[in-house]
């Protein structure tokens, strides 16, 4: 009976196809030919196929529960000031330059949860490397950048006496070229809504905020439209007039979400190895207002780190980093500690509501020596390169003091 019925059936079909195409052009297919014909000829499910089951929805991945008391490691360098000699060494015969080959011994020991430094100057303000020109008003070739992702750092400081270097045209330039290349940006702006938004980063779970001021402006504020000048870069004065608007932009950000607050100053004055009583007072008013830490720059050597107890719990002073990767040995007369910096690690932690807070720190060198008859640098941990590098070490670790440990790697 089943084929019978198929029999017909295809008959059927066969009929109505044939009368369908009598009055098509043959052409359609192609060609004069007949074209092939073929039919799918249903046919009665076996007996014993199973029936389908639906498929079953994905298991949803668990949602990760947040630590309890969040914590992360944030790394703090010094100065990235490209000084004539320096930016020379690394223009490569095609064209550009590449500073990378100068990081790689330091590299392994920039692996914080947030790793920030102090990009001082101007960067590529013109475009594709043009004008490129050092003191007293920077323009730095753009792979800097390159060089300082490479390295590790994730967010830069733009708030220092060289900001202004190349007016605002060249502040603009500056963060859209930091920004372009993924890094985090405080310190310069180009508008108030990015005055008004403060940088808190989220690392585990801990949301640090960090706002930059800058006591200096080499004088170049007149190169900043007048309407621009009031967000173009957060100015102070070391005293402690100051403190309370401080304070008030340090609860803003706490407001805004953060946990904790580090805040970067560019103060003091050059070369000197220790602050001065004002910025002492200032500093320590700063940490009771709400700063967890201070990390100063401009003084291009390091200076004491001390911590002050306030009501919060004990909070870091760094009076001022220090240079990092510079070359400075031009000096008259030359100068060696500008050579020598650190990067200090803080480790902070929020346990119940309570942010704890420590830190240890490595002393390095950024050593000029010569290859064939040219200027060649590293960058270099101070302690794991005692030929080289002890008198850095035993400066740092003099003038830094005893309150915060050197960093071991046992």
């Amino acid at each position: 009976m089943k084929k019978t019925l198929i029999t017909v059936l295809v008959c059927c079909l066969l009929s109505a196809a044939l009368s369908s195409c009598a009055n098509m052009p043959w052409g359609t297919f192609g060609g004069n030919a007949s074209p092939d014909i073929t039919f799918d000829v249903p046919t009665e499910p076996p007996e014993d196929s199973p029936e389908l089951s639906p498929t079953p929805d994905p298991t949803p991945e668990p949602t990760p529960t947040p630590s309890p008391n969040p914590s992360a490691r944030i790394q703090m360098a010094g100065d990235i000031l490209i000084h004539s000699a320096l930016r020379d060494s690394t223009k490569l015969e095609g064209g550009g330059y590449d500073f990378k080959p100068y990081w790689t011994e330091i590299k392994p020991y920039i692996n914080g949860d947030i790793t920030i430094c102090n990009m001082e100057g101007p960067v590529d303000v013109h475009g594709n490397d043009a004008d490129m020109t050092t003191y007293p008003q920077f323009n730095t070739p753009l792979e800097i950048l390159d060089s300082l992702k490479f390295a590790g750092f994730d967010t830069l400081i733009t708030a220092n006496n060289h900001a202004y270097d190349k007016g605002y045209d060249g502040l603009a330039a500056t963060r859209a070229n930091i920004e372009s290349k993924g890094f985090n940006v405080t310190g310069t702006n180009t508008s108030q809504e990015q005055y008004d938004e403060y940088l808190i980063l989220d690392a585990n779970g801990l949301k640090v905020g960090i706002i930059a001021y800058s006591e200096i402006d080499n004088g170049l504020g007149g190169l900043i439209p007048s309407d621009k000048r009031p967000f173009a870069m957060r100015r102070f004065n070391v005293g402690t007039a100051d403190v309370e608007k401080m304070a008030a932009d340090m609860q803003a950000c706490r407001n805004a979400g953060a946990d904790m607050i580090i805040l970067s100053l560019h103060w003091g004055a050059e070369y000197v190895n220790k602050p001065t009583d004002a910025m002492a007072k200032m500093a320590r008013e700063l940490a009771e207002a709400g700063a967890d830490v201070v990390m100063g720059n401009h003084s291009h050597c390091v200076q004491p780190m001390e911590w002050i107890d306030t009501s919060r719990g004990r909070r870091l002073i760094i009076y001022s980093l220090g240079n990092f990767f510079v070359d400075q040995n031009a000096l008259d007369p030359p100068v060696p500690k500008t050579q020598y910096g650190m990067i200090v690690n803080v480790t902070a932690e929020l346990s119940g509501g309570e942010l704890l807070v420590n830190a240890d720190y490595l002393p390095t060198f950024m050593r000029k020596y010569r290859i064939d008859g040219k200027n060649t640098y590293m960058l270099l941990p101070a302690e794991a390169n005692p030929d080289v590098a002890q008198a850095a070490f035993d400066h740092v670790t003099s003038i830094v003091g005893d309150a915060v440990a050197v960093f071991s790697e046992q």
